[in-house]
Protein backbone atom coordinates (compact mmCIF):
# COMPACT_ATOMS: atom_id res chain seq x y z
CA UNK A 1 0.00 0.00 0.00
CA UNK A 2 1.43 3.31 -0.71
CA UNK A 3 -0.15 6.77 0.99
CA UNK A 4 0.76 9.66 -1.12
CA UNK A 5 0.06 13.28 -0.15
CA UNK A 6 -0.52 16.14 -2.69
CA UNK A 7 -0.41 19.43 -0.71
CA UNK A 8 -1.54 21.92 -3.08
CA UNK A 9 -4.72 19.95 -3.87
CA UNK A 10 -4.88 18.94 -0.02
CA UNK A 11 -5.86 15.29 -1.14
CA UNK A 12 -4.96 12.26 0.26
CA UNK A 13 -4.51 9.32 -1.64
CA UNK A 14 -4.16 5.35 -0.36
CA UNK A 15 -3.59 3.03 -3.13
CA UNK A 16 -4.10 -0.38 -1.72
CA UNK A 17 -3.69 -2.39 -4.75
CA UNK A 18 -0.99 -0.29 -7.20
CA UNK A 19 -0.72 -3.12 -10.37
CA UNK A 20 -4.89 -3.03 -10.97
CA UNK A 21 -6.49 -0.33 -13.33
CA UNK A 22 -9.08 1.99 -12.39
CA UNK A 23 -12.37 1.31 -14.17
CA UNK A 24 -14.96 3.36 -11.87
CA UNK A 25 -14.63 6.14 -8.89
CA UNK A 26 -17.38 6.60 -6.75
CA UNK A 27 -17.66 9.24 -4.38
CA UNK A 28 -19.16 7.73 -1.29
CA UNK A 29 -19.53 11.17 0.24
CA UNK A 30 -18.49 14.49 -0.06
CA UNK A 31 -14.96 14.32 -0.45
CA UNK A 32 -14.84 10.65 -0.01
CA UNK A 33 -13.85 8.95 -3.44
CA UNK A 34 -13.60 5.19 -3.66
CA UNK A 35 -11.43 3.45 -6.74
CA UNK A 36 -12.36 0.16 -8.46
CA UNK A 37 -10.71 -1.71 -10.79
CA UNK A 38 -13.68 -3.93 -13.39
CA UNK A 39 -14.18 -6.75 -10.78
CA UNK A 40 -15.28 -4.06 -8.33
CA UNK A 41 -12.45 -4.84 -6.22
CA UNK A 42 -11.20 -1.75 -4.26
CA UNK A 43 -7.58 -0.25 -5.83
CA UNK A 44 -7.53 3.19 -3.96
CA UNK A 45 -9.31 5.77 -1.58
CA UNK A 46 -8.78 9.51 -2.12
CA UNK A 47 -9.93 12.09 0.99
CA UNK A 48 -10.38 15.70 -0.80
CA UNK A 49 -9.64 18.99 1.82
CA UNK A 50 -7.96 16.03 4.58
CA UNK A 51 -6.47 19.04 6.25
CA UNK A 52 -10.00 20.50 7.09
CA UNK A 53 -11.09 16.98 8.20
CA UNK A 54 -7.42 15.60 9.67
CA UNK A 55 -4.54 16.34 11.60
CA UNK A 56 -2.01 15.82 9.30
CA UNK A 57 0.38 14.47 11.72
CA UNK A 58 -2.31 12.30 12.86
CA UNK A 59 -2.66 10.89 9.24
CA UNK A 60 0.65 9.94 9.12
CA UNK A 61 1.31 8.42 12.34
CA UNK A 62 -0.56 4.56 12.46
CA UNK A 63 0.40 1.80 12.80
CA UNK A 64 -0.53 -1.97 11.23
CA UNK A 65 -2.24 -3.95 13.43
CA UNK A 66 -3.05 -8.08 12.15
CA UNK A 67 -0.68 -7.85 9.20
CA UNK A 68 -0.22 -12.22 10.34
CA UNK A 69 -3.96 -12.85 9.22
CA UNK A 70 -3.42 -10.63 6.02
CA UNK A 71 -2.47 -13.49 2.49
CA UNK A 72 -1.45 -12.38 -0.80
CA UNK A 73 -4.40 -12.35 -3.52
Amino acid sequence: MNIEYDSQADALYLLIQPNRTVNKSNELEEGLIIDLDKNKKVIGLEILDVSKKFKLDQIFNFSVKGINKLRAV
